[in-house]
């Protein structure tokens, strides 16, 4: 922990119910001023850790005016963050920043990104600053209704439990490139808060997709047919089975992320009622790069 007249950086493995809080109307104060989505993964901040120092807070005047996530599991790590608007440019992200490096580094983590808000120049401007490169870019969708419910479908939805993450692991293997990694993918579903479901034809598994809450809404993640069985509509129905069922649990704010390089995926899910609502642009920035290539620039 640094600390300052006024000031103060705490490094966190879990936060507690009023630090989430702190963040949520931190994240609106940042929202409100840019209009913007920031992308915070609350189901990850929800979720205690177990032995990684992943959260890191700014307080300055007796509030939280900044804040840093570590998310995920392996050698790459993303980041996420923000800083109120009238305390930026004064040191705070790259302040958070660096802690996060550090702990990164202990972590034997080889590489970040850095997400960044299309819209959100200071985080661009960031990101470059530290040598990212832009990767690649997710759509944020959000469900604005449609007739996805009406959709005639063959398929059942079951919801997975521990004896069926094998079987979520090789679906996410095959369908996101992810061999060799099994062993993380398992911890990813088994997230608190996560639930996972399989899409089945006659008992037979075809798919996935899983579930987590997301503020007020659900967030829909990890869709994915099997390619043999893909260009049979099965992915639109699998999507309209969940849709009638968080409706029917009056979940109305439904959301999911896309590659924007993806577009049978945009097809699809624009074919169920779904439409962009911003841009994130994720930066890859490899550690140990030499200080004399990284620039002064910060939001």
């Amino acid at each position: 922990m640094t600390e300052n007249t006024g000031k103060k950086l705490s490094k966190l493995i879990s936060l507690a119910q009023f630090q989430l809080v702190e963040i949520e109307n931190l994240r609106k104060i940042c929202n409100d001023y840019e209009h913007l989505n920031l992308k915070l993964k609350m189901d990850w901040l929800h979720t205690p850790s177990t032995n990684n120092t992943n959260y890191f807070l700014f307080y300055q005047d007796d509030g939280l005016v900044g804040f840093l996530g570590l998310y995920g599991f392996g050698t790459e790590l993303q980041i996420t963050g923000m800083v109120q608007p009238e305390y930026r440019h004064k040191g705070i992200f790259r302040a958070l920043f660096s802690e996060a490096i550090l702990e990164c580094k202990k972590r034997d983590v080889r590489q970040v990104l850095l997400i960044a808000e299309h819209a959100s120049a200071d985080g661009t401007k960031f990101a470059q600053a530290r040598g990212g490169d832009c990767i690649f870019s997710e759509c944020r969708m959000e469900f604005q209704g449609s007739d996805a419910s009406k959709i005639e479908s063959y398929l059942t939805l079951e919801e997975a439990t521990p004896a069926d993450l094998p079987t979520l692991a090789h679906i996410h293997a095959v369908c996101f490139n992810a061999t060799g990694n099994a062993a993380l993918v398992i911890k990813m579903l088994q997230k608190e808060g996560n639930s996972s479901y399989l899409a089945k034809l006659n008992g037979v598994t075809v798919g996935k997709l899983g579930l987590s809450k997301e503020g007020d809404g659900i967030y829909i993640r990890g869709v994915a047919i099997l390619p043999e069985y893909r260009r049979r509509g099965y992915g639109r129905q699998m999507l309209s089975k969940v849709i009638q069922k968080m409706l029917a649990e009056r979940f109305t704010h439904l959301i999911l992320d896309v590659q924007i390089s993806n577009s049978n995926a945009l097809r699809l899910y624009q074919s169920c009622g779904f439409q962009e609502s911003t841009i994130y642009n994720y930066f890859r920035v490899v550690l140990g790069v030499p200080q004399t290539m990284i620039l002064l620039a910060e939001p």
